[in-house]
This record gives C-alpha cells, sequence and structure tokens, in this order.
C-alpha cells in the first residue's frame, strides 16, 4: 500500500492517517495549530469564553429534593394534561386536539420543571470536611495493632 502511494506521488505520513495532515503554509499552519489547540482545551471551555458573565453567574444547581419534587410536578402536568386531552380529543372527535393539549402540557412542564427556579434550591447539600491525612506514625502505628489483633485470634 506504501508503494502505490508512493507511485501516486502522495505523501504517506502517520498524522494523516489520524485525521488531519500537516499544512503546507504558513496561513495554514496557524488554522492548524488553532485547531489543534481547540482540540486540546475542549470544546466547551473554547465556547465558554464567549458566555456573558451576567449569564455565567446564574444558578445552574438544584439540590435532590428539587430534583424530587420538580419530577413529581412533570409527572402530574404531563398525567393531567393527558388526560384532560384524551376526554376533549374524545368529545371532539379530533386526535389532534388531544395532541395540541398534550403538547402544551409538555411546554407547561419544562417551563416549570427544567430550571432551576429557587423553590427547587432550598435544602442545599452540605459538604463534609476533607479529612486530613495521617502520619506515617499514626498509620504505622495503626497497621501493627491490627497485625497484633490478628495474631491473638
Amino acid at each position: 500500500m506504501y508503494e502505490i502511494l508512493q507511485r501516486l506521488g502522495q505523501t504517506f505520513n502517520r498524522k494523516s492517517m489520524c485525521g488531519y495532515s500537516l499544512p503546507s503554509s504558513t496561513k495554514e499552519h496557524r488554522w492548524f495549530l488553532h485547531v489543534k489547540k481547540r482540540k486540546k482545551e475542549g470544546n466547551m471551555e473554547y465556547l465558554e469564553k464567549f458566555v456573558p458573565e451576567s449569564i455565567k453567574k446564574l444558578p445552574v444547581h438544584m439540590d435532590f429534593e428539587g430534583q424530587k419534587k420538580a419530577e413529581r410536578l412533570f409527572q402530574i402536568i404531563i398525567g393531567l394534561f393527558g388526560v384532560v386531552g384524551f376526554v376533549w380529543g374524545y368529545i371532539c372527535q379530533q386526535f389532534s386536539q388531544t395532541m395540541y393539549i398534550l403538547i402544551a402540557g409538555f411546554v407547561l412542564s419544562c417551563l416549570l420543571t427544567l430550571p432551576p427556579w429557587p423553590m427547587y434550591r432550598r435544602k442545599p447539600l452540605q459538604w463534609q470536611k476533607p479529612r486530613e491525612e495521617n502520619t506515617d506514625k499514626e498509620s504505622s502505628s495503626a497497621s501493627q495493632s491490627a497485625q497484633k489483633t490478628k495474631k491473638k485470634k
């Protein structure tokens, strides 16, 4: 295969097999380095530079109790709109009416449950403080005492 590529006048290098080839001009070289840097730092970090500070300050977390409330509210809204939509669609004999009501319920439930509203952030998770690592003397004495208890048994 290598000889065939050489006969055709194409250069064969390992980097072209990885999805990119080396640039031939200076302008292409700069673009190559820019793309390589973007791949290295990741797409989210690259896009995060363009997000305004006011958007970055918005809260995006929801505690466990808030997640439970949001899920329950979502289920109630979808169920209620589903039943109402089915009954209304049956009365009108139009399945499209059922679907419109169900879609309206879905949109309403998304607006009420997807953003981290303050009612979903009332009980934040309290993290434990990190433990300090034991010194070598304490860990060696603990291992020796564990060995002594094993010998006694």
